[in-house]
C-alpha cells in the first residue's frame, strides 16, 4: 500500500511513494514497501547527507533549504526556492577565527578570516587575504555618537591612529562642545585625556586634533570662497560686509569716520582661507577679510573700479574721487560692481590697495 511523505512546509504537496518502487522526486531516494535491495539505497542516502551532496554540479532535484557542498568553488551553499526551482543556490558565509593567517589552501573568493590577535577582519580575494578592517583600538575609523555640553547627541566619524584621535568629522552646521562628564576611556582623546582638551569645539567638517603634531600638510589646489580672512576681537558683534578700523576697546571696531587712515578690512561672509580660526566665535572674533573679494556695505553711488574709503556712515565705505585729498592708507578696496543709488547697500569689492 502506497504512503505519503509530508514536507515540513505543510503548503507543499506531499510525495506519494508507491509499493515496490524508489521515488526520486528529491535528491534523496524514498523507498516504497516491499522494495528489495533497500539497504544500498538507505546507505547512499546517508552518505549523501553526510557529504552534503558534494560535487562540482548542483543537485538536480533540490528541496528548499537543502545544503550542497560546491567542490568546484570549495564552499557550502543552500537552495533558495522562493523564486521557483531555477537553481537559486546561495553561498553560506564561511569564517575562520584564529590568530594565524590561513594558508589559503582550498580557500575561495569571499571567505573570511578574523585575526583574533589584532581584531582585524580579512577577506580572501584573487588568491590572497585582503584586509577589510583596521585593528580594533589602535588604528581605525569609528562612527560614534557624542554628547555635547547641552546633552544633545551628535553623530561623528573619528579617525584613530595608534590609539589617539587624530580627527573628528561632523555634519552639524552649528558648533558644539563635547561633554566630558562620565565618559569611558575609549571615548577619551587618547584613552586618558579629556576630549575637550584638544577638541574644545567641534565644527562642521573635519576637525584636526589641535596638538602641535596634527596640522594639515599638503598642497591646496583650490578654495571654495574668494577671500583670505583672519579672526580679530571686536568691541561689538559685527554684521557681514561691515567696514572696520583698527582700534576701539578691542582690536577692531566699526568704522565711522570719513577717510579714516585706520581702515583695516571688511567682515567676511564666507572666508576662503581662515586664519587664527580658534581665537573665538563670530560674535566676538569675526573674520576680517584682508585680501580677495567680499560683499561690502557701501553708501552712495559707485562705479566698477572706483577706489573705496570709509564714510561717516558707520560700517559703510564710499567711492572716492580723484580730486579728493587721499592716499593708499585710506583705501579699503575697489568696487567690482556698479551701484546706481545713494542708499546703503552691499556690492562686491576686492579688498586691499590696488
Amino acid at each position: 500500500m502506497a504512503y505519503t511523505v509530508d514536507y515540513t512546509d505543510g503548503t507543499k504537496t506531499a510525495i506519494l511513494v508507491n509499493d515496490g518502487t524508489v521515488d526520486t522526486t528529491t535528491d534523496l531516494k524514498l523507498i516504497g514497501k516491499n522494495y528489495s535491495r533497500y539497504g544500498e539505497v538507505v546507505a547512499e542516502d546517508f552518505l549523501h547527507l553526510l557529504e552534503n551532496f558534494a560535487g562540482g554540479t548542483a543537485p538536480s532535484r533540490p528541496s528548499e533549504g537543502q545544503l550542497w557542498y560546491d567542490s568546484t568553488n570549495n564552499c557550502m551553499k543552500y537552495f533558495d526556492d522562493t523564486q521557483g526551482n531555477s537553481g537559486n543556490w546561495k553561498g553560506v558565509g564561511s569564517m575562520t577565527v584564529q590568530s594565524a593567517e590561513p594558508n589559503g589552501v582550498g580557500e575561495s573568493d569571499g571567505h573570511m578570516w578574523l585575526d583574533t590577535d589584532n581584531g582585524q577582519l580579512h577577506m580572501y580575494y584573487n588568491g590572497a587575504w585582503q584586509t577589510i578592517s583596521s585593528p580594533l583600538g589602535t588604528t581605525q575609523f569609528v562612527a560614534r555618537t557624542r554628547i555635547d555640553t547641552a546633552n544633545a547627541s551628535h553623530s561623528t566619524l573619528e579617525m584613530i591612529v595608534n590609539g589617539e584621535i587624530v580627527s573628528i568629522t561632523s555634519s552639524d552646521a552649528a558648533d558644539w562642545a563635547p561633554n566630558t562628564a562620565g565618559v569611558t576611556a575609549e571615548y577619551l582623546e587618547n584613552g586618558t585625556t579629556l576630549l575637550n582638551t584638544q577638541f574644545p569645539t567641534i565644527k562642521q567638517g573635519i576637525n584636526l586634533n589641535n596638538g602641535t603634531d596634527y596640522l594639515f600638510n599638503g598642497t591646496a589646489t583650490s578654495a571654495q570662497y574668494a577671500d583670505l580672512a583672519e579672526r580679530y576681537e571686536s568691541d561689538t558683534e559685527l554684521a557681514y560686509g561691515t567696514v572696520v578700523d583698527l582700534g576701539g576697546e578691542k582690536e577692531v571696531t566699526t568704522s565711522n569716520t570719513d577717510l579714516s587712515s585706520q581702515v583695516f578690512g571688511v567682515v567676511s561672509t564666507n572666508p576662503g582661507l581662515m586664519l587664527n580660526s580658534n581665537a573665538g566665535p563670530d560674535a566676538t572674533h569675526p573674520y576680517i577679510a584682508l585680501a580677495g573679494r567680499v560683499p561690502c556695505k557701501v553708501i552712495g553711488k559707485a562705479n566698477k573700479g572706483d577706489r573705496l574709503v570709509t564714510s561717516s556712515t558707520p560700517g559703510h565705505a564710499r567711492a572716492v574721487s580723484n580730486d579728493e585729498n587721499y592716499n593708499y592708507t585710506h583705501v579699503v578696496g575697489r568696487a567690482l560692481d556698479t551701484k546706481i543709488n545713494d542708499e546703503p547697500g552691499l556690492i562686491e569689492i576686492v579688498v586691499g590697495v590696488k
